[in-house]
């Protein structure tokens, strides 16, 4: 039996499944080239997706001067193609809500915002998790799940 299972850990491996075969690139010292990243584990691409999405957040809500209520109206395909205009610059907008003091349920509005948000915002729409079975399927970008929610005190948990 033992043969069988080397000839079968000889084809299939035994290495972490997410970027075994990652493309190799030139060593910073200009020996051997190296693969651009090393196979990671499910446990860990998954955290890897999640530190990338708060890094996406963060980065749209620093660079854009949009307030917490209406970062969370943000849905999928909120960003606007971008307007060519003169000289061959670019205009950038996201559709959100405006929810700070107005009727119930907000207005809606464009802001105009640099290329990074509006590529923060599109790297959020691939990251987004659309699986059926969640307490509210739906397509906001930034959903606060439940199980998020600390039952005691309503708070978000700090994990």
């Amino acid at each position: 039996m033992r043969p069988t299972l080397e000839d079968a850990l000889a084809q299939v491996g035994v290495e972490r499944p997410f970027g075994r075969d990652a493309d190799l690139i030139p060593a910073a010292d200009g020996t051997a080239p190296l693969p651009w990243a090393l196979p990671l584990s499910r446990p860990q691409a998954v955290a890897l997706v999640g530190i990338v999405r708060t890094a996406a957040i963060i980065t749209a809500a620093a660079i854009s001067g949009m307030r917490a209520s209406e970062l969370m109206e943000l849905r999928i395909g909120c960003r606007r193609p971008p307007e060519e205009s003169v000289l061959g610059l670019a205009r950038y907008r996201i559709a959100s809500k405006i929810v700070k003091g107005q009727p119930l349920g907000g207005t809606h509005d464009e802001w105009v915002v640099i290329e990074p948000v509006h590529c923060a915002i599109g790297l959020l729409e691939q990251l987004h998790d659309g699986r059926e079975g969640r307490t509210f399927p739906n397509d906001r970008l930034l959903v606060i799940e439940q199980a998020d929610v600390a039952p005691s005190t309503g708070k978000a948990c700090p994990c």
